[in-house]
Formats: C-alpha cells, sequence, structure tokens
C-alpha cells in the first residue's frame, strides 16, 4: 500500500484518485475477515469509485489518454459464426 500511495504522490489528481481506490481495496483484501464493514469505511470506498469513475466519464483520468476504447470486450459476431460453421 506504501507504495501506491507514494508513487500517487508525484503523479497529477487523477492517478491519485485510482490510487487512492486500489489503497482501499487493498485495505479491504486485507481486511476481508470482517463479516461487516464499518459505514466509514463503505463511504470511503464509494466515494474513491465515485471520483474515478467521474474522471473516466468525463475523460479526464490520465491513465487512460492515448488508450482507444474497444467497442465490445467479445467479438459476438466471430463466436456466433464459428458455431454456426461447426
Amino acid at each position: 500500500m506504501l507504495a501506491v500511495c507514494h508513487h500517487a504522490a508525484v503523479q497529477d489528481t487523477s492517478q491519485q484518485k485510482v490510487a487512492a481506490l486500489q489503497a482501499q481495496l487493498l485495505k479491504d483484501k486485507l481486511d476481508a475477515v470482517k463479516l461487516l464493514r464499518s459505514w466509514r469505511d463503505l463511504q470511503r470506498m464509494r466515494r474513491n469509485v465515485a471520483a474515478v469513475g467521474d474522471e473516466i466519464a468525463s475523460g479526464d483520468c490520465t491513465l487512460l489518454h492515448g488508450i482507444d476504447a474497444e467497442p465490445f470486450a467479445h467479438p459476438w459476431e466471430d463466436a456466433e459464426n464459428d458455431e454456426l460453421k461447426s
């Protein structure tokens, strides 16, 4: 977690938001033995997810600059054509 936070400290705010979310996810993995998450942790997670989501939706996430979006994650048409040929 320290490495994630240190790396984010020298980056822009967009990458700091992603790092805050990653740090929270790492913390949650370590605390996974807890059955109920505290309200404060849940609110922090929601804020971090919302901040990263807003950055991505607005196109301001510097981690995604230069990466072209793909229309679909899976080429469904190719899979269907392969099944029909079999």
